[in-house]
Formats: C-alpha cells, structure tokens, sequence
C-alpha cells in the first residue's frame, strides 16, 4: 500500500465543477491536484478518452462528470447511458490497465426507494429511471475494470461551486410570498466540502478501500424539512425571505417530473463509520455552515458567491 502522507497525483475529471471544485480545496494541501475540465474529454468517444488520458501523470483518478439532469435523461437515453455508463467504463479501465486505482461518484438513485430503512451497500439496486440504470451500470463497468476501484454513492448533493437546491429555494422565498415543495420524498444531503473532507482518509494507505461506499451527511430529512433548514439558516445569513415557511405538496403532484424518484433513499453510513470512526456531521449543520460561509445577500457589498 502508498504511504498515506506522501504527496501524490490525483487527477480530477470535472475538477471545476460542484463535486469536483470541493475535492480540488480538500485535497490539494496535501496532494498535487491534476484538474481535467469535463469539456477536454468526449465521453461518447472511448478512444478519445484514452488518447487524452495517456500522457497525462497521476496516482489516483476520481471521476466527478456525469450527465445529472434526471429528466432529460429521459428523453436522451444513448447520451446517459454513454456518458454515466459506457464512458465510466472505458475511464476505469484504462486506469486498471495503468495500475491506478478510481473513485467514482455514483448516485442514491440506483434504489427504487421502497424500502423503509437506510440503504446500505449490500442492498440490491433496482433503479426506477433512466438516469439512475444508466449510474448503475457506470458502477458495474467500474468495479468489473478492477475490484480494487471504488464507487461513492452521493445523495441531494450542494456546494458553493454552483447553485443546486438550496440556493434555488432561497431565490423562490425571496421572489414570491408562499412556496411548496415535495413532502413525502426523503434522502440524505450531502454538502461537497464535508464529502471531500470526509473522503480524504480513504485515497490511499490502509485505509483505501474498493467496492461501493455511502457518504453524505448524517440525518434523514424530507425534502420539505430540508427546504424548511435552508429557509432558516439563509434568513439567519442575511436573506431578505418574503416568505420564511416552505409549504409541502405530494410528489404525485409535481407533473413536471418526467423521470420516477426513489421516495426514500436515505445512505447508511455505518460502512463508512466502520473504515474511519468518524461520524458526518448532521445535514442540518451543514446547511448552516453553507449559508454563514458562502452566501451573501442581493445588494450585498460582498461578491462572494
């Protein structure tokens, strides 16, 4: 095994993206860090993808790209099943064929959501959409590359390094005096910058492992409570909410979803807490730390975004 505290090279595909962008500031203290934009590799093209990855040196390879649009995955199926499935074959493979071990970011929507309790790596996966078969199948093309790859499964993912779900509903209770979002959908939120921390003890040494792993932060909220938390903790940063309660309506109701949701997908972490001792912190905490850090009020002097 690599000694853990030796400086190593890790390339990042998708290095400036949500994911991607928090692995860069986690990492790159201790490791020298490989960014590879997402536009510099063709995933419907295999050879392409080896030929810009060949002369390029590293240790580690994670891979953050994927095409995340639930719905339109629906509606795009070869371009899903390329770039979330075939591509992450070919990447994981050329990594084996390197001797370089890959993590890849894989999705709590392989489950159909019907189970009651926390999902666990050992659960069967039985995805209800396009978008999460086409992850499944980047996660068995990954693991039958080598078995000494590994696949982080994610969940209701946010961070600073694009606006995702928390900043979308800040923008709604600022703009309009009432808003609602789904009340019987529950998961896990996974805030980047604790993911990536979290993930950094499992690169290299010991400590490494393959297969699948569950990381987010801890808790199990609806996607109301969660809307309700980041209502709470943006008012307390400054927000000017015209509306502070987030209403909820059944998922049956949203006609805008093309693709099937798992209901429930909450991650058991106990695998990861097994490897580390460590415990995520609450998704509560986190969605704190998000606000008081990163967001700043309109007509704020601040630029910080």
């Amino acid at each position: 095994m690599s000694d853990p505290e030796q400086r190593k090279k890790i390339a990042i595909i998708g290095a400036h993206g949500r994911l991607g962008s928090a692995l860069v500031g986690a990492l790159s203290w201790q490791h020298d860090i490989v960014p590879i934009p997402r536009t510099r590799l063709d995933f419907n093209d295999r050879d392409q993808l080896d030929k810009t990855l060949a002369p390029i040196d590293f240790d580690l390879l994670i891979n953050t790209a994927a095409f995340t649009d639930v719905d339109k995955c629906e509606d795009e199926r070869d371009m899903a099943f390329n770039v979330n499935g075939h591509a992450v074959g070919a990447i994981a493979r050329h990594a084996a064929d390197r001797g370089v071990r890959m993590i890849h970011f894989s999705t709590d929507y392989v489950f159909d959501g019907e189970k009651t309790e926390p999902y666990t790596e050992d659960d069967t996966p039985n995805p209800i959409s396009v978008y999460g078969e086409s992850k499944l199948l980047g996660e068995q093309q990954l693991l039958e590359a080598c078995a000494d790859h590994l696949a982080v499964r994610v969940c209701w993912v946010f961070g600073p390094a694009r606006p995702g779900f928390p900043d979308w509903i800040v923008d709604q209770l600022i703009k309009n005096d009432s808003f609602s979002v789904v009340q019987d959908k529950t998961g896990s939120p996974t805030y980047t910058v604790d993911c990536s921390n979290y993930l950094a003890p499992l690169l290299f040494g010991d400590k490494a492992t393959g297969g699948i792993l569950h990381l987010a932060n801890s808790g199990a909220p609806t996607w109301q409570e969660w809307a309700q938390q980041c209502a709470d903790s943006a008012a307390k940063a400054g927000a000017p909410l015209k509306a502070t309660t987030v209403g909820g309506v059944p998922m049956d109701s949203i006609t805008a979803f093309r693709a099937k949701r798992p209901r429930h997908s909450v991650l058991s972490l106990s695998r990861y807490e097994e490897l580390t001792g460590t415990t995520p912190r609450p998704w509560a905490e986190a969605i704190d730390d998000y606000f008081d850090t990163h967001y700043s009020a309109p007509n704020s002097e601040s630029t910080e975004v």
